[in-house]
């Protein structure tokens, strides 16, 4: 019986390899590097070190992908591929596949090691955004200054893409609560982005930082459709203020489903919500 998770597992490395590059599609392209993945022997490592070795992008970019997950549940070769990979970014120019690698140190490490955080720091300030998002990647959940001085900085990039994931990283991928983090988070409250000022929201709220409530609630009142990172931030704040809110949000989410098609109703966003809710009057309801 064939793995749900692996339905190519019976191919040869030879050929998944061969059948990802001749795939337009993206989506389609990475089923034949999850195998690969799981399999995770000598010969897929030696497959993939020879592709980053090639003179085709793609095929470089390739070779750094199945290196970051190489060995599911357990990783092959890893302190191989950290030292492989570190060398490789030293000399690649693509921001293609210097994304890559950025992505895969993001899966490879707790970005403990000095060295890789200090590399990867090289990355950030490189000129191109794709490049800058790996470092965002990999640099998540690091707590070492200069991993959160990067990521702050990362925090305001030129680059929605890249503000939103540096976001994220220091709202709620992280647990330390310092002035500078605090600050970043903030700046991110004049977002024109409805997810980048969710995450602000939520790490925010996370620390429970003085006046978020009253930024929690216009939120929440808004006229348009609402990001469920505010609602998560709702929740996590767990003051009673924002009750009200979360009720008309809620019966405007009604209103809203009701005028669409089945197949366009969110009844997953409806049922979260109604528990945040529900959670909020379980707690004032034992407080009477």
């Amino acid at each position: 019986m064939k793995s749900r998770h692996q339905p190519f597992s019976h191919l040869s490395t030879k050929t998944l390899i061969r059948r990802n590059l001749s795939e337009p599609d993206d989506e389609k392209a990475w089923r034949y590097v999850i195998p690969l993945h799981f399999r995770g022997t000598q010969e897929v490592f030696d497959s993939a070190i020879q592709l980053t070795k090639s003179k085709k992008v793609l095929e470089r970019e390739l070779g750094v992908n199945i290196l970051s997950q190489l060995g599911i549940p357990e990783r092959a070769f890893p302190i191989k591929t950290i030292h492989y990979l570190l060398g490789l970014m030293k000399k690649e120019k693509s921001p293609t596949v210097l994304s890559a690698v950025g992505v895969a140190f993001g899966h490879l490490t707790d970005s403990d090691d000095h060295r890789v955080v200090r590399e990867i720091v090289f990355l950030a300030n490189h000129n191109s955004s794709q490049v800058r998002f790996g470092a965002v990647y990999a640099l998540s959940g690091c707590k070492q200054p200069l991993a959160i001085k990067t990521l702050i900085k990362l925090s305001a990039d030129v680059s929605k893409e890249v503000r939103d994931w540096a976001t994220f990283g220091l709202g709620s991928q992280i647990d330390l609560n310092t002035p500078a983090i605090r600050r970043a988070l903030r700046s991110r409250l004049n977002e024109k982005d409805d997810e980048i000022r969710g995450e602000a929201l939520l790490g925010l709220a996370k620390r429970r930082v003085p006046g978020i409530i009253s930024n929690i609630i216009k939120e929440l009142q808004r006229r348009k459709p609402i990001v469920y990172l505010v609602v998560e931030a709702a929740e996590e704040i767990g003051n009673p203020k924002v009750l009200p809110a979360l009720r008309d949000l809620y019966s405007r989410a009604l209103k809203r489903q009701k005028k669409r098609s089945p197949e366009e109703r969110n009844s997953y966003w409806i049922d979260k919500l109604y528990q945040v809710i529900a959670s909020y009057e379980s707690v004032s309801s034992k407080k009477r």
